[in-house]
């Protein structure tokens, strides 16, 4: 995870943000059960019924097998990416005119799907007497943390990238 003065970047307005490792985990876990208990009833039913593949169950749960493991293989390929944005962050940082400030966020789009209402937002501030204003890429619902209150940002004027720190409270 990228800091900033002692805090977490949580969120840009090119990249979105992150699922917390501790989601992850918990979303994770019922995959990897899944792939022990799989395995564990392929072993048997081959070991079972006399051989590698001989009837109709055994292929399937071999099939489940398979397919739990490739949704295993989501999990590097999100931290590659991962990886990947934050080189970007600590790039965006190195910026010696990056400005902190705070900024109220506004909601410019909503975006209704599978029941829920997914948002995009724009922040305004102000660099050098001039008026800023960006726009997020994605929809999400990071804008509704901070209905109330301002976020605090980060913005490299020579990357033109908005950064949101997490909240100090």
């Amino acid at each position: 995870m990228v800091y900033y003065d002692g805090k977490k970047i949580i969120y840009s307005l090119r990249y979105g943000g992150f699922i917390s490792t501790k989601a992850k985990i918990i979303i994770m876990i019922p995959f990897v059960a899944l792939f022990v208990i799989l395995l564990i009833l392929s072993i048997y039913l081959n070991i079972e019924r006399g051989g590698f593949l001989e009837d109709a169950d055994t292929v399937s749960v071999f099939v489940f097998t398979i397919v739990s493991v490739l949704i295993l293989f989501i999990f590097p390929i999100v931290q590659l990416r991962k990886n990947r944005i934050e080189k970007q962050y600590r790039l965006w940082l190195t910026d010696k005119d990056l400005l902190e400030t705070y900024a109220k966020p506004f909601i410019t789009s909503v975006n209704y799907s599978r029941g829920s209402k997914f948002h995009k937002f724009g922040v305004k501030f102000l660099f050098r007497n001039e008026k800023i204003i960006r726009y997020s890429k994605h929809y999400d619902n990071v804008v509704l943390l901070y209905e109330n209150k301002p976020m605090r940002l980060l913005y490299s004027p020579k990357f033109d990238e908005v950064l949101i720190v997490e909240d100090e409270g």
